[in-house]
């Protein structure tokens, strides 16, 4: 989706992009936390981000991050890249006859940034390293 939309960002990058926008910032630890993604792998993409100026970190709140204006434009050209995607697969569907497909295409467009590229490398198992049993 990425080249499509003629932003330069692996997947997992994509990834994030995508998770900094549902809110415009993110807790990196608190999303660590919750997705049980490694903190250093969630820092490695932040460090992609960063360094093409689409993120950053916010203003006295630590390790809380934010989209930048030019973040905000990548991810709506990757959220139209899909919109089209989808809408090619679904050519022959008129958007004025079929007015809920249209707004299901736009959620579904975001749920695939946000769903397609988790990043799935160095995930937690849980408290006790391991994966549970007596």
């Amino acid at each position: 989706m990425a080249a499509r939309a003629g932003v330069d960002l692996s997947a997992p990058a994509c990834w994030l992009l995508a998770r900094l926008g549902e809110d415009g910032w993110l807790h990196l630890p608190a999303l660590a936390a919750r997705s049980r993604i490694d903190l250093e792998v969630l820092q490695e993409i932040r460090v992609e981000l960063a360094g093409r100026g689409l993120a950053g970190a916010r203003p006295g709140a630590g390790s809380t991050d934010e989209l930048t204006p030019h973040g905000r434009e990548a991810l709506e050209r990757l959220t139209q890249s899909c919109e089209a995607h989808l809408g090619e697969r679904l050519d022959g569907w008129r958007a004025d006859e079929h007015a809920e497909l249209v707004r299901l295409v736009a959620m579904l467009s975001r749920e695939l940034l946000l769903d397609s590229a988790t990043p799935r490398v160095r995930v937690r198992v849980g408290a006790g390293g391991g994966t549970g049993g007596s």
